[in-house]
């Protein structure tokens, strides 16, 4: 009875003793007995034994539990695999930032530094997802970019628009094909503005822009194989259908046409080779002008000329000059007229001249008579009635039209 308290009265002190020690200096744990160094706050040496750090099952990076209110620093080892991504935390080390648990890299998992990376992999380290996810890239927490595991298609941009952008010249390269590589380049500076389209390959001459549904295609063609074109002069474009299009012009300006189908100006369903629109009374508004110029020396079949002052068409190797018309009417009574005598009524025509050619249409004729008519005055046309019968006549009243030529 009298020792024991000895006992405990000695531990007591000792116990105080490292207490005063540990909290006066760095602590060394060892099995030599050797003291810590003296850098260290705490210095663990074993050749076989190590450092266990507390095990704790997190729930997620942004939740502290189960322990509470932790420190900032302060290291644990999680057991656990929960919450949802981007918390969610599978079994590894993480350490308290202040305000969620950061993961610590591991043995399976590298690093890539934000300064740059040596001594890397183009096989072993990369960027990217093991498993199949989408890789993901933002800023401000917004979606910027996102390769897709189950296609391979990259998306930039948010969910309704994207942009690709360089500085100054923004460039798309397919190599390896079978006619060698292709460039599509997007530039704005002299000679070259706007999309270009290449191949880089001077043995190939055939670029296409080619637009495809799941039924059909179409093609915008620059053909430079003479003997695939249409015009017999290379480079020439083609579009429609591959092969078969319906509009072909080439480059040299020399020729332009359509290939099938009717041709519209203005409309929409041409029911005619050429179909054009109807005119107006607006002006610059007509279907169809002639610009004035010099016929050809050499008349050539089927063609229509304008040379200022009239139309020509060649039919054969004859050149005709097409007459220009003026048309008049009016009502005209010529009473009774006696035999042998001629009566004259006139008719207004803007535009008649005393050197045109007049004829005239009358509404009715009489046995022994007949009508002539000339152009008498300017804007005048004079319509005789001429009576060669035996008796007199008196010709129905009715409406006269003349024509008048103009050459």
């Amino acid at each position: 009875m009298f020792r024991s308290p000895n006992k405990w009265a000695i531990l007591i002190v000792l116990v105080v003793s490292l207490c005063q020690s540990a909290n006066a200096q760095n602590v060394g744990i060892n099995s030599s007995g050797s003291a810590p160094d003296a850098t260290a706050g705490l210095d663990v040496d074993f050749s076989n034994k190590g450092l266990l750090i507390p095990r704790v099952a997190l729930t997620a990076t942004n939740a502290a539990g189960p322990i509470t209110t932790p420190t900032t620093s302060l290291l644990v080892y999680n057991t656990a695999t929960a919450g949802s991504a981007p918390n969610n935390v599978t079994p590894g080390y993480y350490f308290w930032t202040g305000t969620a648990w950061s993961r610590l890299s591991n043995g399976t998992q590298g690093g890539w530094d934000l300064q740059g990376n040596t001594g890397t992999s183009a096989t072993n380290n990369f960027v990217g997802t093991t498993d199949a996810v989408d890789l993901v890239l933002k800023t401000g927490g917004t979606e910027r970019l996102r390769l897709e595991n189950s296609s391979g298609d990259l998306k930039i941009g948010s969910a309704t628009t994207g942009t690709l952008r360089a500085t100054k010249e923004l460039v798309m390269r397919q190599d390896g094909d079978t006619y060698g590589p292709s460039i599509l380049r997007l530039r704005n500076r002299n000679a070259e503005n706007g999309a270009i389209f290449e191949t880089t390959d001077p043995t190939v001459t055939l670029v296409d822009f080619i637009f495809k549904t799941n039924i059909s295609q179409s093609n915008i063609r620059m053909e430079g194989r003479v003997g695939s074109t249409f015009t017999a002069a290379a480079p020439e474009w083609q579009f429609g259908d591959p092969g078969n299009p319906t509009f072909v012009t080439n480059h040299a300006g020399t020729y332009t046409f359509v290939r099938r189908g009717n041709f519209g100006v203005g409309i929409a369903q041409p029911s005619a080779l050429i179909h054009l629109k109807a005119g107006t009374a607006t002006a610059s508004s007509a279907p169809l002008k002639f610009t004035s110029g010099t016929n050809l020396t050499t008349p050539e079949a089927g063609a229509v000329e304008f040379d200022g002052t009239n139309y020509f068409v060649t039919s054969s190797t004859v050149r005709y000059t097409l007459a220009k018309t003026l048309i008049g009417s009016a009502t005209l009574d010529f009473g009774n007229t006696s035999t042998n005598i001629s009566a004259d009524l006139t008719i207004s025509v803007t535009g008649a001249a005393t050197t045109d050619f007049a004829i005239v249409n009358p509404p009715a004729a009489n046995a022994n008579t007949c009508y002539t008519a000339w152009v008498s005055a300017a804007n005048t046309v004079t319509v005789r009635f001429n009576n060669y019968s035996a008796n007199s006549v008196n010709p129905a009243s009715g409406t006269f039209r003349v024509t008048v030529l103009k050459y």
